[in-house]
């Protein structure tokens, strides 16, 4: 499975990347929106996930959402510290697809992607 993970946190990308690692998972990562747009680009059939923070400049987690949603059927998880709750219903208003608050543990983490992704999953027939 192939995640990719923004944050305008360098060590809060690293720490994220490290953990889904070691849970068997393959990552590619930006420090910038723009950054992962153009990865999202070069990797759009290969992704299986995209985790997005909210608060960054430039381009905050929703916009980077509805730009995604807009070309891609990517399933998308926001992580934020301070999300308020009128953002957080345009997210899912908008096709988000999962929302964690920081700081959350590994295994929440976990647990939301094994989430999203079996809800994502086509049915076999």
């Amino acid at each position: 499975m192939l995640i990719f993970v923004v944050d305008d946190d360098p060590d809060q990308v690293e720490s994220i990347c490290t953990g889904l690692r070691t849970r068997g998972y393959t990552t590619l990562s930006a420090t910038t929106p723009d950054r992962i747009l153009g990865l999202l680009t070069a990797h759009a059939k290969e992704i299986d996930l995209l985790i997005t923070d909210y608060a960054m400049p430039g381009m905050d987690g929703l916009e980077l959402l509805k730009t995604v949603k807009a070309a891609h059927t990517i399933p998308v998880l926001m992580i934020s510290a301070h999300m308020k709750e009128k953002i957080r219903e345009e997210f899912f208003r908008w096709g988000g697809d999962g929302f964690l608050e920081k700081p959350f543990t590994r295994k929440t983490l976990i647990s939301e992607i094994h989430r999203i992704t079996r809800a994502k999953k086509p049915e076999h027939r």
